[in-house]
């Protein structure tokens, strides 16, 4: 068994990893660093995201390309959007997630609310390739790194609402 993309919280108590067994994954699991026990959840999502009061952790489906939110203290996991690559919004009230853009060097960023509701594009980024965005600051600027052809970019983008 291999633990890929772990975690901490933001109060240092509590880490979560994707559980792979067999080069896929099979659980998501949250361990308490205080007791060592550990937490299966109910679904099983690549590179978890822990909301700022670590109750939930944000991620996108095993298999799928669903954002999908995780209760931490054992609830159901709910799929929310058709989406990938998905971050908290600076205040934890929103989630930025990928959508697959309509050319093959296009990729959409969306926003929603934390329950899924109110889906809207707020930007298209055009790319030879891309690693998923690696922060949300907390006025809801995107920053990630871009490669092209020859050079390695770091880019950071403002959303209109």
């Amino acid at each position: 068994a291999v633990q890929y993309a772990a975690q901490v919280d933001p109060q240092d108590r509590l880490v979560a990893y994707t559980l792979r067994e067999g080069g896929q994954g099979t659980a998501l699991v949250v361990r308490d660093l205080r007791s060592d026990s550990e937490t299966k959840l109910s679904s099983t999502i690549w590179e978890p995201r822990w909301s700022a009061d670590s109750k939930y952790l944000l991620g996108t489906s095993l298999g799928k390309t669903d954002v999908v939110v995780c209760a931490v203290d054992g609830g159901e996991c709910e799929e929310l959007a058709k989406g990938f690559w998905p971050l908290w919004s600076g205040d934890g009230s929103r989630i930025f997630f990928h959508r697959t853009g309509t050319a093959s060097d296009v990729t959409e960023v969306w926003v929603m609310n934390r329950d899924g509701s109110d889906q809207r594009r707020v930007a298209e980024l055009r790319f030879s390739f891309t690693l998923s965005f690696s922060a949300v600051s907390r006025h809801d600027q995107l920053a990630w790194v871009q490669l092209r052809r020859g050079r390695q970019e770091l880019w950071l983008a403002e959303l209109g609402e």
